[in-house]
């Protein structure tokens, strides 16, 4: 890609008009046509989990703060006089859950990119990787 910025013919495509906006629109035309020359694209088919990075405390978290929620709307329905420590509960373990998934996405993030890290730039396994994610 470098090469072929090098050795464009920028000075008869691009820098011969006199606005700026058509010489704009112009060198955005030879940015796209490099990018889909020697930038990789395949359509990758979405499938399988939708939240890859869901793991088994997220799951966890999830199962305490559906059941603190069926504990605080019983409670609620009953006008029993615990409600406000039901409320309480249910809140903490929404909160928990809400850290549980940012955790899960964070350790997701970071594992991802180590692994791109430890590819050479451009390798087949570092794109191979990077269009999977």
């Amino acid at each position: 890609m470098r090469h072929f910025f090098a050795s464009y013919p920028w000075q008869k495509v691009c820098l011969t008009a006199t606005d700026p906006l058509s010489c704009a629109e112009a060198i955005s035309d030879v940015v796209r046509q490099a990018m889909e020359y020697y930038i990789p694209y395949s359509d990758v088919p979405i499938g399988g989990s939708a939240r890859p990075w869901f793991n088994a405390d997220c799951a966890e978290a999830e199962k305490c703060k559906h059941s603190a929620f069926l504990t605080w709307v019983d409670a609620r329905d009953r006008k029993a006089p615990d409600l406000t420590s039901k409320k309480r509960a249910f809140n903490h373990a929404a909160k928990s859950y809400k850290k549980a998934l940012r955790k899960a996405r964070f350790d997701r993030i970071t594992h991802i990119g180590k692994k791109l890290s430890a590819q050479p730039a451009g390798s087949r396994a570092f794109w191979s990787l990077a269009k999977s994610v």
